[in-house]
């Protein structure tokens, strides 16, 4: 069903009313309901539509779906929550999401989409894309705008390409990658927390310079290459990789764990599976050893990931009981709601 708004975990009573009350306190702007499912209705079918008929500030509910939404253009500001991207049931399947002018500051939670374009014309700053999983590129159709105060955290992505312009202020946190960041001429990034893993050989890193590189496991991927320079390299593991050894060249570093074995508690081949458990083992040389003394990779730091499934933050309705058929003039509608809430 679409992710709600409410705080209680287990089944608790409510007045529809309260219900309305709720959803109202802690979803931003006006909440407008997506879905394509017949057995889900909601206000619109089509994401496009609702995002033309929203206001600035208002909140997309996009529900879980067997047939893709479609390419969509946010125009304005906006935040589209998903049913997630790994979640047992229907994912909410989008293919490419465009960021024009006047969607500064937008946040994407939950959705399992083709493309992310940072921008289309000119500069869209303040973007966050947070526990979704983008089955190919997140880059800017427009390269000469700067991508600045960008975040993506708890995702899934290929390859992340920030713009030719000067950017700043990008924080890429707790995310699994396969390919690649590639950076042109943004300085002091912030990449932490990570895991770069594939099957195939190459650079995690590419054209990154004066950048923070932390507590992030290169699994096969190595971080290694020419183009990087006068970055900090701190308490990252390497294995497996072409070239397992940091830091190199210009950039400094230390704590760093060389060559070694992250010993996750399942992760028995670096396909990336996210049937596989990331978590380290308590004998992992990066357990506990982060430079925040978290552990090293997803599962550390300030954003952990809460677990796969690619839900957003908030609580979501499992079942909602009716409880009275017929209410009178003036009656309150007695409604049984269960939910659970990822953290």
């Amino acid at each position: 069903m679409f992710p709600t708004s409410f705080h209680p975990q287990g089944t608790f009573r409510a007045t529809a009313s309260s219900v309305i009350l709720l959803l109202a306190l802690h979803v931003s702007g006006t909440i407008r309901t997506v879905s394509n499912f017949a057995n889900h209705p909601a206000q619109y079918t089509s994401v496009q539509t609702a995002i033309t008929d929203a206001a600035i500030g208002d909140t997309i509910l996009i529900t879980g779906s067997t047939t893709t939404y479609g390419d969509v253009n946010v125009t304005k500001t906006l935040t589209l929550i998903g049913a997630g991207h790994n979640n047992g049931g229907p994912s909410t399947q989008l293919g490419t999401i465009r960021f024009y002018a006047g969607s500064s500051n937008s946040t994407l939670l939950g959705l399992l989409c083709s493309t992310i374009n940072l921008n289309n014309t000119s500069a869209v700053p303040g973007l966050r894309i947070e526990r979704c999983r983008v089955t190919g590129l997140i880059y800017p159709l427009q390269p000469s705008a700067a991508t600045n105060d960008l975040i993506i955290r708890n995702c899934v992505f290929t390859s992340l390409t920030l713009s030719q312009a000067v950017c700043s202020n990008v924080q890429i946190a707790n995310n699994i990658i396969s390919v690649s960041i590639t950076a042109y001429n943004a300085t002091n990034l912030l990449v932490s927390h990570n895991l770069f893993v594939s099957a195939g050989t190459g650079p995690a890193l590419d054209q990154l310079s004066s950048s923070v590189i932390s507590d992030n496991i290169f699994w096969g991927r190595t971080p290694v290459d020419a183009s990087v320079n006068f970055c900090t390299f701190n308490n990252n593991i390497t294995y497996q990789t072409t070239n397992d050894v940091i830091p190199f060249g210009t950039n400094t570093g230390s704590n760093n764990h060389v060559g070694v074995a992250p010993l996750f508690v399942n992760a028995p081949s670096r396909t990336g599976s996210l049937a596989f458990d990331y978590h380290l083992q308590a004998a992992s040389p990066g357990y506990n050893a982060a430079s925040d003394d978290t552990d090293i990779g997803i599962y550390g730091g300030a954003f952990p990931f809460a677990d796969l499934t690619g839900r957003a933050r908030i609580p979501l309705v499992t079942t909602l009981n009716v409880l009275n058929s017929t209410i009178g003039q003036g009656g309150s509608l007695n409604v049984e709601i269960s939910g659970t809430k990822v953290d």
